[in-house]
Order: structure tokens, then sequence, then C-alpha cells
């Protein structure tokens, strides 16, 4: 057999075809004497003694799997091999079946012997932490993004937190809130490619995604059994003796010691210790066109969710700033058609939602994305007279900022960048409607306190509203107040004033004129 080397410390080289046999070299990640094939045929490498073949059935190896090559040093044995080399001592019998081998106390030196990957005796590896957001610990200490995950280590995340986890074959592994997992076991067979992983879910939920196929599964095990999976995407539930497996991509094989089910992509099974699993299909996405698109001006308004029907007992709701939901500001459930989206900044967020069955299990995910546009937050009104004396008398309008509204000499904080009092104003609405559709005064910067001299068209009822403009953006509408103005002879139009100057000599633009700013006294 014809092979190639090349430098490679760590890891596989590309791939190199000789005579219809896919050949590659590995230099630094496999023990003395072994070079790697991809090669199944039980020609492809020479046998140690093929006149001596034995009978026996040779374990299986698919057509991905590729070989290791072992030539053959003087005074090796099979025996020898499996206690130096490979995981367990008793291996011998599989490289003697897949060689053909009739003598294992007897091999000839420069020969070679095909052995599986997963044979080798594995080195300990570590995940990586690739984000933490809110309350994630690690072995009970509060964890940082990138750390080290060794073998033994639990995560745990808290309310409204998520983790997301990544092995060296690149699975990803998303631990949202109120969970708690341990990593029992992560060992590399060969290199990064061939990885034995296994988790045990006290509690909580996790969500791996395998980018192909794996040649070892990785092993989740929750207190009503055992999840176990080759390369695919799904959930994995454990709340007191129940859990649930979701498949959403390839296979899963769940069960415990009574009986094991494969559940296949679309399909979920719930189970305990004492009883079967019990396959369903997963309920499907909700329909989230309702929400999807839209923009809320409130910090945390409430947002619709269609009605419960059918199978569906409850929705699991997920809120975030990135869309892989790394970053978690919500994560519920809830029986009611709604919720409440808390924001901690303006801009988009995403809205993931989920159905669960009577029996616990999650179905498909809809996802939204909406947008918060709340700060700055309007200022908050303050109680002004049901009717207001005006003729010549100027008016007084009165509010507080709000508490991410600092008042002056304060700073708040929008879109993550900090604002002082000085970058503030004010724009005020007057209308002759509530829903302010006749607008009579717009677009006046002014400040709390100031005074203003109303004109006194018809129509009497008047409604005034605030909102703060920081740095040229403009936040939402205060709640709008009603009022009503006490005239002696009201006048039928008013004449359009000039733009005036304030007290500080600035000049301050007074919209169609339709009322005066003064200073304060």
């Amino acid at each position: 057999m014809i092979t190639m080397e090349r430098a490679c410390i760590g890891r596989f080289c590309s791939t190199t075809r000789h005579g219809g046999v896919w050949l590659l070299a590995l230099m630094g990640a496999l023990p003395a004497g072994l070079t790697v094939a991809a090669d199944t045929s039980t020609g492809g490498a020479a046998a140690a003694h093929p006149a001596e073949a034995s009978p026996a059935v040779a374990p299986s190896a698919s057509a991905d799997d590729e070989l290791l090559l072992y030539h053959v040093q003087p005074g090796d044995t099979l025996l020898g091999l499996s206690r130096e080399k490979l995981d367990t001592p008793e291996r011998w019998r599989d490289v003697q079946k897949l060689n053909h081998i009739g003598n294992p106390r007897h091999l000839q030196p420069g020969t070679t012997l095909r052995m599986l990957p997963g044979w080798l005796k594995p080195k300990v590896a570590q995940a990586l932490l690739e984000s933490a957001s809110n309350q994630v610990k690690l072995d009970g200490k509060p964890a940082q993004d990138g750390a080290a995950i060794p073998e033994g280590t639990t995560v745990q995340t808290g309310p409204d937190s998520a983790a997301v986890i990544t092995l060296p074959d690149g699975t990803r592994l998303r631990i949202p809130s109120a969970t708690e997992v341990r990593l029992e076991r992560l060992r590399a067979y060969h290199g990064e490619r061939h990885l034995d992983a296994g988790f045990l879910l006290r509690h909580g939920s996790i969500e791996p995604d395998s980018p192909g196929k794996r040649s070892r599964p990785l092993n989740i095990r929750t207190p009503a059994g055992n999840a176990a999976v080759r390369g695919t995407h799904f959930r994995v539930h454990a709340e007191g003796p129940r859990s649930t497996v979701e498949v959403l991509r390839g296979r899963v094989a769940a069960g415990n010691r009574k009986a094991t089910a494969d559940v296949d992509a679309g399909k979920g099974a719930w189970f305990t210790a004492k009883s079967k699993p019990v396959v369903a299909q997963l309920l499907p996405a909700p329909d989230l066109g309702g929400i999807q698109g839209r923009t809320w001006t409130q910090t945390a308004p409430r947002l619709p969710l269609p009605a419960l029907t059918g199978d569906a007992a409850a929705y699991h709701v997920e809120v975030s700033t990135r869309p892989d939901f790394s970053a978690v500001l919500l994560d519920t459930r809830t029986r009611e058609p709604g919720f409440v989206l808390p924001s901690r900044q303006d801009g988009p967020h995403y809205v993931r939602v989920s159905a669960i069955s009577r029996s616990g299990i999650e179905g498909h995910a809809g996802t939204a994305k909406v947008q918060v546009a709340a700060r700055p937050l309007p200022p908050r009104l303050q109680p002004q007279p049901d009717e207001v004396q005006v003729d010549d008398r100027p008016v007084r309008f009165r509010w507080l900022d709000t508490p991410d509204t600092p008042a002056a000499g304060g700073t708040t904080e929008a879109d993550g960048q900090t604002s002082s009092a000085a970058d503030r104003t004010y724009r005020i609405q007057v209308a002759g409607d509530a829903e302010f559709a006749q607008v009579l005064h717009d677009e006046v910067a002014i400040h709390p306190e100031d005074l203003m001299r109303l004109d006194t068209r018809r129509p009497l009822n008047r409604w005034w509203r605030v909102a703060c403009v920081e740095k040229g953006r403009q936040g939402p509408w205060s709640t709008p107040q009603k009022f009503r103005l006490r005239v002696g002879a009201p006048i039928i139009e008013a004449r359009p004033l000039p733009a005036v100057r304030t007290g500080s000599g600035e000049p301050v633009r007074t919209g169609y004129g339709d009322f005066l700013l003064l200073s304060p006294r």
C-alpha cells in the first residue's frame, strides 16, 4: 500500500488518492508506527498473516470511517499492542477479527494491521464556554466567555440566562435557563474528529447541535434515562423523574433499562426511569405573524400570542438580542396568549416561541424579529389643573424625567451610549383631540418649568404630551393629559408669531406660531 506523509501536528492533512484508495497521513496525533487510510475493504491493507486467516466475522467499518494502519515491529503481539496503544486490553480480539489473524501471538514484522480510530487510547479533551449571558457558573463560580471546561465541570444557568459551549469537533451545546449539567467525559480518540462525550443533565434543558456525523455517540444522561446520537440537532429536558427528547434533525436513541426508542426528526418522546419511551409528533410552530417586524415604543410592551389550541398546554417563550439566542433576556413558560418583552436597550429583539404538549414534549419553534424604539424614555407629566386660565397669562407645563432619563446633571443610557442632560431637549404638542389628529402646537424645544403662552382658538378642550430628544433622536411620546382653556373672549384666528429668543438668547422654533415661549421668572 502506498502512503503519503506530510508534516501535520495534531490535525489531518488533505486527502490524496493513490490507486483507487483514499489515503491520509497524520503526524503527532497518533501513536508511533500508525498512519491513516480510508480503505475499508479487506484487501486494502496487507494482513499480518493472510494464510492463517480466521473465519471469524470482522467488525464492521463503514465507508465513511478511516482505518488506522499500524506497521508491525519485531516482538509485537496483539495482546501487547492492546495494552500499550488501544483503549482496553481485550481489544486485541477485534484487531484479530478485522485483520483475519489466526495466531495472535505471532505477527510478521513489516506487515500492517488495520484498526478503527475508536480503538486507540483516548486523550483527555476540554470543552469551551463560547458565551455566557447573565447568571452562568462553572462549579459554582461566575463564568466568563472563553473559559475552558474540563471533564467533571458542572455548568449552571440562572433565570433568564444561557450558556453555549463547544466541543473540539465543532458540536455546539446551548444550555438555557435554570439548568444544571455536568460534563462527565470528553476524550479524543483520533485528533479532534473522534470524541467520546458524555453529559449528566441533572435538571433543566440542553440543546446539542452536531455539524456532521459522529464516529462515537454523544450521550446525555438524565435521572430518567439516556439519549445518544451520532450527529443531529435535538433537545433534552429533565424535570424531576420525567425526561423528554425532541429531535429537530437526524435521529436519537432515547430510553432507559426498560426500553429504548428511535426518535426521528420531527418527533419527540417522554419517559421516566420506570416507563418505556412514548413517541409523539412534535407540535407545529406557533404563528408569530402578529408580531413579526413590528416596533414597540415601550420598555416592557406586551406582545400577543395565538390562543392555545389542540394538544398545546403552554408556550415556551424566549427573547434574545442575538439571532442565535446565546444572550437571553427572557426565558419563560406561559399559558396566557401573550407575554411581556423586557428590553434593556433599543434595537432588534428576537423572539422564539414553541408550544408544549400536554405530555410535556416541546414542539417546533417559531421565530420573529421585532424592534424596540423606547429611548430616550418619555418624561412623566405632572398633574395639570382641569381648567387653565389663559387670556394674557402664560401657562406652565410641568413634567419629570423618567428613571432612564435623569434630571439635569445625570446620565442616561440609550443604545449603549451615555448622554448627559446638556444633550437633552424636549418636544411638546398640544392638540384639540386625544388622538392628536388636530395638532395645534408642535415642534418647540423647551425645558421643564418653562412658561408658554397659548392661543385661545377653539376648541377649548386640549390634550398635551411631551417627548424627549437626545442628540437629535426623539423618543416616544408621554401619555397625553387633558385640560380645558378658560378664556374671557376666545378669538377665531391666531396671528402667526415670528421666531423668538429665550432669556439666554437662544433662538426657539415656534412651529406655526401657535404659542410663545417665555423664560422662567
